[in-house]
């Protein structure tokens, strides 16, 4: 099978290895789509140091969707044909190399397979391209739900990157009336743009002129300031 090896800064080698075969407890998945994160550009432009759960010499990538095509005959509650998202921090039984998985292989093999904890089911309302975002969607929302929304706030989201857009469409679905999005690139802004969201360039605009605006004002320590809860 061809896998994406990571072995250090700015050196990745697309290579041949042998197939995984599933024991009696394992699963073989074959990916579908892998999307890039940001650990892995940061990885790869500045080496392993930068703290992330990247191991040298392992299997590259870690956000994917992939079917199943492999099942051990102890494994239960999961069959071939399935279509699934591997969890990076169980799917290969070590937390400390969550970002080494094998997203970027064609095949990966699942070690002590469970439903719902190494690898999760897809919904058929999701369409492969997107269910390769389900992991930085998962951290998006984690953020989004640890500021405890109510129905009818406001808020602002800093950073129009793929974990931010995914916070503030997940602080539109926990029920908050008005999201706004900041970041300094105009691409990113589109993207947000495009979704809905109210933007702003804190680089070149007035941010408090601008949520002002937008979400109207309230007393603040200072005095009036823009009516934003999150």
């Amino acid at each position: 099978m061809r896998a994406a090896i990571y072995n250090g800064q700015k050196s990745i080698d697309l290579t041949e290895l042998p197939a995984p075969a599933a024991g009696d407890s394992d699963i073989v998945v074959k990916n579908i789509y892998a999307s890039i994160c940001g650990t892995d550009v940061a990885v790869y432009m500045h080496g392993p140091e930068t703290g992330h759960r990247v191991t040298p010499g392992g299997e590259f990538g870690h956000e994917m969707v992939s079917e199943v095509v492999q099942v051990g005959k102890d494994v239960q509650d999961i069959k071939i044909g399935d279509r699934v998202y591997p969890y990076p921090r169980l799917a290969k039984g070590d937390p400390g190399r969550a970002g080494t998985v094998g997203g970027f292989s064609e095949y990966v093999l699942i070690p002590d397979a469970r439903l719902n904890c190494q690898v999760y089911p897809v919904s058929e309302k999701i369409s492969d391209r997107e269910a390769a975002l389900i992991e930085p969607f998962t951290v998006g929302c984690r953020a989004a739900r640890r500021a405890e929304p109510k129905a009818g706030e406001n808020a602002i989201v800093f950073g129009a990157g793929t974990i931010g857009i995914a916070a503030a469409i997940a602080l539109k679905y926990f029920g908050c009336g008005r999201v706004m999005i900041c970041d300094t690139s105009d691409f990113r802004l589109e993207k947000a743009a495009a979704l809905g969201f109210e933007v702003c360039n804190n680089g070149n605009e007035d941010l408090k002129e601008a949520a002002s605006s937008f979400f109207g004002e309230a007393p603040g320590l200072a005095g009036l300031t823009a009516d934003v809860d999150i």
